[in-house]
């Protein structure tokens, strides 16, 4: 009787760890990842106050941003899925589109990345940034070897003039460590820096803000011969401005903005630690970036795991004011066909709403 009842016992139990098991596999791997949602966030940015009055002027909405990043776009479920979700975004008319990397991870699926971004409407343009697997396709070993030792380059290269090219023809403009300046009002200017990943060393961000493409040209023309230099020259900057200072939050939610009259808005594809640092010294208001899959498996309470890449797991999803810009940290739209799960970490494109509180008008009077 006794060894029937534990036969039951350990049968019951082998039945709710198979269930519990099941469950589990069906929402990480078949619900989550197609589990798309349209995140809205809200940005606040002022001028500085000039005359130290210390007023509050009035709050407008300036423009929108429609937000893309990590599609790792495929041929499959999750691949239809994700297709039909960009397509219900078409209705939206943001001023700008910005898509921060890993489109693709296969030339093969050129023609359907440029079909599925084809339609978008952007008042003000429509811009992206490459990331690495954009440029590589990983096979299985390099994905396992990376997960132990990040690599900075793999053996098999995209076609990257390829998805340019058909980027382009969707009206997307590619930046590559280049910024573009668009007289969005008669009183801003808004500056939009596209860095190379950094992951895989491709940023470049003094060409980057060199306010002139042809410039930007010639800098790297001459200076070929002095990347040593330059890496050094930007890890003294990392020193002087310690990192620790660079990503120190705020504790308020408007940013005012490092330059009068101007607002710089970046997009690279990882958020690594010491670029942001290097972007916070060349005046960067707003970092928008992806890359870490908000995580990937997040848990409640605890957050991510991991951010894969030189950040704290705490920044790996989500907005943040610190004392000197704001980061935006897309959780994506896909993930890597090596690891095709998503736990309590739900796939976003994001609209972001920026709004700006007018200065207060005054003259300042000298005294003698």
């Amino acid at each position: 009787m006794n060894e029937i009842i534990t036969i039951i016992i350990i049968t019951a139990g082998a039945a709710a760890i198979a269930s519990i098991a099941a469950l589990l596999y069906w929402y990480a791997f078949r619900f989550e990842p197609v589990n798309f949602v349209l995140s809205r966030v809200r940005i606040n940015l002022k001028e500085a106050d000039r005359w130290g009055a210390g007023k509050n002027g009035q709050v407008q909405k300036m423009l929108t941003i429609l937000h893309l990043s990590d599609f790792h776009l495929r041929r499959d479920r999750i691949g239809t899925k994700l297709i039909q979700f960009i397509e219900s975004l078409k209705t939206l008319k943001p001023d700008f589109i910005f898509i921060t990397g890993d489109l693709i991870e296969k030339d093969e699926y050129l023609p359907l990345l440029q079909d599925m971004l084809s339609g978008f409407d952007a008042a003000a343009g429509k811009f992206a940034v490459l990331g690495v697997h954009d440029y590589y396709n990983k096979s299985p070993r390099e994905f396992l070897k990376n997960m132990v030792k990040r690599k900075k380059e793999y053996k098999r290269q995209n076609d990257i003039s390829g998805l340019i090219n058909r980027l382009t023809q969707t009206g997307i403009k590619v930046l590559r460590n280049e910024s573009v300046f668009i007289n969005f009002s008669n009183s801003f200017v808004i500056q939009i820096a596209g860095i190379e990943d950094s992951i895989i060393r491709k940023a470049d961000i003094k060409t980057a803000f060199l306010p002139d493409k042809s410039i930007a040209d010639n800098y790297r023309t001459n200076d070929i011969n002095n990347k040593e230099n330059q890496v050094d020259k930007e890890a003294d900057q990392i020193k002087k401005y310690a990192v620790s200072e660079a990503m120190k939050l705020s504790g308020k939610k408007m940013h005012v903005l490092n330059n009068s009259g101007r607002i710089v808005i970046c997009l690279t594809h990882t958020p690594d630690r010491e670029l942001l640092c290097l972007l916070s010294l060349e005046g960067a208001d707003i970092v928008l970036c992806g890359h870490t899959h908000g995580g990937q498996v997040r848990l409640p309470a605890i957050g991510a795991l991991l951010s894969g890449c030189n950040i704290k797991t705490k920044y790996a999803a989500g907005l943040f004011y610190f004392k000197k810009f704001i980061l935006y940290v897309s959780r994506g739209l896909g993930e890597g066909r090596y690891s095709p799960f998503m736990f309590y970490c739900q796939p976003e494109a994001t609209l972001i709403d920026v709004y700006y509180q007018t200065p207060i008008t005054g003259s300042c009077t000298n005294q003698y």
